[in-house]
C-alpha cells in the first residue's frame, strides 16, 4: 500500500498526464515517475491482501490462556464451585432408601 504522500504525487501527477491541462509530454522525468507509480499501484492492488486475524489470534490470548478462559476469567473457578455445591447436595440428599 502507498503512503499518503505517495498517492498526492500519483494524484498531480496522473492530473498532468490525463487532465484537461495535460502537460506532462513536456517533462521526461515525471512521465518516467508517473510510470513508475502506476506500476507501483498496480502491483499493490494485485497483491494477496494480508491474512486477517482469527479469534485466536486477538488481543490478551498471548498470555497463555486458552480462549474460553481469556473471555471468561471466572470461567474456571465456576465448574469448581459447581461441582463442590454437587458434592454437598448428594452428601445431604441420602443416596440408598432408608430401611
Amino acid at each position: 500500500m502507498m503512503d499518503d504522500e505517495t498517492l498526492i504525487e500519483l494524484r498531480a501527477l496522473r492530473a498532468r498526464a490525463y487532465g484537461p491541462d495535460a502537460d506532462i509530454d513536456a517533462d521526461p522525468a515525471a512521465r518516467a515517475r508517473l510510470a513508475e507509480l502506476e506500476s507501483s499501484a498496480r502491483a499493490a492492488a494485485s497483491a494477496p491482501e494480508p491474512a486477517r486475524p482469527t479469534p485466536a489470534d486477538g488481543p490478551g490470548l498471548d498470555n497463555g490462556q486458552a480462549p474460553e478462559d481469556a473471555l471468561a476469567p471466572d470461567a474456571a473457578a465456576e465448574p469448581a464451585a459447581a461441582s463442590s455445591s454437587s458434592t454437598r447436595r448428594s452428601a445431604c440428599s441420602p443416596t440408598e432408601p432408608t430401611a
